[in-house]
């Protein structure tokens, strides 16, 4: 069984509940380990980020909370880097690094996760090409695992959120399909860690976990080590399909997860 979460957000950036209230969640569903990893502070999201100010309040409240559960769970201090605003990463227990937005021209970005309208305008700087900025996207996924202190890659496959049916969007394309390969190529190069995130899933937004099962195939055929999260941002969604996701890594072959422990991130058995 699955029984630990990394991507977890709280009310210090995006999430609904207090810290605790999801150790609560996370004990009463069985866990043995939790994570937490609020957004670090990013200019482009001033109000789902964490305030610079906020940082010391937050390590603040982790480590309150491992004391207080010591022996009942084990609590990690994390936090979610975006790709294009690094936040400094010292004394923190690992780093989940996501890519959010693609750089255009100048200061202008694009949001890959906001709206299918946002989706659309952006493409609009690239001829209406809206495989091209699924290709740019993943260009900086590449980018991010070559040059950032990172654990784990946060939500890869982002862009499917606002994609079902293929409505932005060809997913059985091979331009689609090889710059998913390129990137996890790179990431399988760079020893990262992939995340099987079923937060879009939890909500509605996709039909399965992201990445699709093609990509996690294709990263369990290149020896990429994998993690699972809910991505939760309230305590109803931790460890959401989880089993789901566990019986799809066996199909593959795939007989282990990788969690964090008091000695790094180790594999752990199904």
């Amino acid at each position: 069984m699955i029984r630990s979460n990394l991507h977890t957000h709280t009310v210090f950036s995006d999430g609904a509940d207090a810290p605790e209230k999801m150790v609560e969640a996370a004990l009463s569903r069985g866990f043995e380990s939790l994570g937490f990893s609020d957004h670090a502070f990013s200019p482009l999201y001033a109000e789902g980020s964490m305030p610079l100010a906020r940082f010391g309040a937050y390590k603040d409240e982790i480590r309150r909370l491992k004391e207080k559960y010591h022996g009942k769970i084990q609590i990690y201090t994390g936090i979610e880097n975006d790709s294009l605003h690094p936040f400094e990463t010292g004394g923190l227990d690992y780093v989940i690094g996501s890519v959010h937005d693609v750089p255009l021209d100048g200061d202008l970005s694009v949001c890959v996760d906001s709206t299918k309208l946002a989706f659309y305008e952006g493409a609009g700087h690239l001829g209406g090409d809206t495989m091209k900025l699924v290709e740019m996207y993943y260009r900086r996924v590449i980018r991010m695992v070559e040059t950032q202190p990172l654990d784990i890659v946060g939500h890869l496959d982002l862009p499917i959120k606002l994609n079902r049916d293929d409505c932005l969007f060809d997913t059985k394309s091979e331009r689609y399909r090889n710059a998913v390969i390129q990137a996890v190529d790179a990431i399988a190069q760079a020893g990262k860690i992939v995340e099987i995130n079923t937060g879009a899933y939890s909500r509605g937004l996709t039909a399965e976990p992201y990445p699709a099962r093609w990509i996690i195939r294709e990263c369990v055929e290149r020896g990429v080590r994998l993690t699972v999260s809910s991505d939760s941002h309230s305590a109803d969604t931790l460890g959401f399909a989880f089993d789901e996701v566990e019986h799809t890594l066996r199909e593959m072959g795939r007989a282990e997860i990788w969690q964090l422990t008091g000695k790094g991130f180790r594999a752990v058995p199904l």
